[in-house]
């Protein structure tokens, strides 16, 4: 084992020395966990990047979509057909897609992304940039802090 001499290592500099020892490709997965939240249960306390989707259509006011989520297909496609809602995702995939080399060179560990709009809309945008970033080959998971909750808007 060798020994790693930190005295003059930045922590970026040190997480690449490791990675370079320990990991098969000499780097690692920045993990990305996306969070789907409702803002009125309050912003994810480890949030590095929040989202406020709460611009787009909401389907809580159509009465099929409402007691649905966006983990359900209706409600989906309903969020991603929407105009600004491409534009959107857009957009967001190329600031996620520019940043996140610069988040791995800086040493971040892990990257939280937030994304605000209730059960709907925060979701269906969160599993759009999930399935973008598992697509691209980064180790992102969905997460849907607020779906049990009731009353939902």
């Amino acid at each position: 084992m060798p020994i790693i001499n930190t005295q003059n290592l930045t922590l970026a500099q040190l997480h690449k020395k490791l990675c370079r020892l320990f990991t098969e490709t000499g780097e690692a997965k920045l993990p990305i966990n996306v969070v789907a939240f409702g803002y009125k249960y309050g912003i994810p306390i480890d949030a590095d990047l929040v989202l406020d989707v709460r611009f787009l259509p909401n389907p809580y006011y159509i009465e099929e979509l409402k007691d649905l989520s966006g983990l359900d297909q209706p409600v989906y496609d309903f969020v991603m057909q929407q105009p600004d809602t491409a534009e959107y995702m857009r957009l967001l995939t190329a600031f996620i897609d520019f940043q996140l080399p610069r988040f791995r060179e800086e040493g971040k560990p892990a990257l939280t992304v937030g994304c605000t709009g209730g059960r709907h809309r925060s979701i269906s945008v969160a599993r759009a940039l999930t399935d973008h970033l598992l697509e691209c080959g980064q180790n992102a998971r969905l997460v849907c802090r607020d779906l049990a909750r009731v009353n939902e808007q």
